[in-house]
Order: structure tokens, then C-alpha cells, then sequence
């Protein structure tokens, strides 16, 4: 009996931990974020903030667009793991191992 009870209480807080980080990672890069931003305008303002020459400016305009696409990649991972938690909870038996595993595997 008790060990039932053990179960229930750590199925429930892996659920909450996982949600906990879903939620909580977004909201840090969201908050960290300009939905406005081009590649071409982070690389503006860059050069303008620190002061970069043509040549400087050109050099790290590829990086930026990686660093923009790798950002669009995340968003779409993100937007699938939030996908899968809201179906699982939205049925009538949440699988804990099968959320974990989804978000472990994602990330």
C-alpha cells in the first residue's frame, strides 16, 4: 500500500518537474528576446553597439544567420514537446515516463 502511495507521489512530481521545466525555459527566452529581430538588424546593432568596422561586420553576419536559424529550430522543438504534454494532458491517463521521455528526447 505504501509503495503504491510512493508511486503516485513521484510519478506526480516527475509531471510537475517536466512541466515546470517546459514552461519555465520559453518564458526565459522569450523574455531574452526582440520579436521583432532580423539577422540583418542584430548584425546592425551589433556593429553599432560595438562599434565594428565594414569588414567585422560582414565576418559575423553569417554567424548570426546560423544563430537565427538554430533559433527558429528550437522554437519549432519547443512548440512540438508543448504539443505532446497538452495532448497527454488532456487524456484521461497522463504517462509520466512517456512525457519525461519525450522532453529528454527532444532537448
Amino acid at each position: 500500500m505504501n509503495n503504491r502511495k510512493y508511486r503516485s507521489r513521484y510519478c506526480f512530481r516527475k509531471i510537475i518537474l517536466g512541466l515546470l521545466v517546459v514552461v519555465t525555459i520559453p518564458l526565459t527566452i522569450a523574455g531574452c528576446r526582440n520579436k521583432e529581430m532580423s539577422p540583418r538588424r542584430a548584425t546592425e546593432l551589433a556593429t553599432d553597439r560595438l562599434g565594428l568596422s565594414d569588414e567585422q561586420s560582414q565576418k559575423i553576419a553569417p554567424i548570426v544567420e546560423d544563430l537565427f536559424a538554430e533559433k527558429e529550430s528550437l522554437q519549432e522543438i519547443r512548440q512540438t514537446i508543448n504539443d505532446e504534454i497538452l495532448s497527454q494532458m488532456k487524456s484521461e491517463t497522463a504517462d509520466a515516463e512517456k512525457i519525461g521521455s519525450s522532453i529528454n528526447w527532444k532537448l
